[in-house]
């Protein structure tokens, strides 16, 4: 790895998210996905309003 560091990979991990797909995934599975994205925006809501 570079002195300087990865800037474009760091920028990128700091804003994307990955979802779990794939067609395996049960509905349980993407219920638990769908509750877990909602309790990060939830977050990230009350982080900004603050």
């Amino acid at each position: 790895m570079p002195k300087e560091g990865l800037p474009n990979s760091e920028w990128s991990g700091e804003r994307l998210c990955s979802l779990p797909l794939w067609p395996g995934l049960t509905e349980e599975d993407q219920d638990q996905v769908v509750a877990t994205i909602k309790h990060v925006i939830a977050k990230a809501r009350v982080k900004v309003v603050v």
